[in-house]
C-alpha cells in the first residue's frame, strides 16, 4: 500500500503583525490606505515585484493557493476584505498605488484559478477592475494557459479527466 503524500506550507508569513490589524477595514471604508498590509491580505505569486519584503511573503504555486485558501485560517480574511474592497471602490486604482493594483489583480487572478465556481468574489474583482481579464504575469509566473472567465484550475482539470473517460463530449 502507498500512502500519498500531501504537501503542507507554512503560512505564517501571512500572518497580519498586530499594530496592522486594527485598521484595515477603516482603511478600506475611508480609500486611504496608510500601513501595509495589503501584502498580508491579498497575497501576490511570488516573483511579482523584485524586493525581498514582498516575494519572501508571496505564493509560488497553485497547489499553495489552494491550500492558502481552502487550509489555512486566513480565507475568510481574504474573502471578507475582497467583498469589503468591492462594496466600498468602483475604481480600485483609488485605494491602492500602482505597484499595490497590480498586486491585489495578481492575488485575485491566482484564487480565482483555484476557487470553487461558488466562490464569485474573485471573478467579481476581476470583472469590476480589470474588464474580466486576468493577470498575465501572474499566469505566466504560474506556469497557467488563459482560460475563459468563470471556469477554475479544478474546474477545467475535472472537465479534462471527464472528456478523457468519456463521460462528456
Amino acid at each position: 500500500m502507498s500512502i500519498k503524500r500531501v504537501e503542507t506550507f507554512d503560512f505564517s508569513r501571512f500572518n497580519v503583525p498586530y499594530r496592522l490589524w486594527g485598521g484595515i477595514s477603516l482603511e478600506i471604508s475611508t480609500g486611504k490606505v496608510l500601513t501595509p498590509w495589503r501584502r498580508f491580505v491579498f497575497p501576490a505569486v511570488w516573483g511579482l515585484v523584485a524586493t525581498n519584503r514582498t516575494d519572501d511573503i508571496g505564493i509560488r504555486t497553485l497547489p499553495e493557493a489552494w491550500s492558502y485558501l481552502y487550509q489555512g485560517p486566513h480565507r475568510h480574511r481574504l474573502t471578507g476584505e475582497l467583498y469589503a474592497v468591492i462594496a466600498y471602490h468602483k475604481k480600485i486604482e483609488l485605494l491602492f498605488d500602482s505597484a499595490d493594483v497590480e498586486a491585489f489583480w495578481s492575488c485575485v487572478t491566482m484564487f480565482n484559478r483555484v476557487a470553487n465556481l461558488d466562490e464569485s468574489c474573485f471573478q467579481l474583482a476581476l470583472r469590476r477592475y480589470f474588464d474580466g481579464q486576468e493577470h498575465e504575469r501572474t499566469l505566466s509566473l504560474l506556469g497557467c494557459d488563459p482560460m475563459p472567465l468563470g471556469t477554475t484550475y479544478l474546474y477545467k482539470h475535472s472537465l479534462r479527466q471527464a472528456k478523457a473517460r468519456g463521460l462528456v463530449t
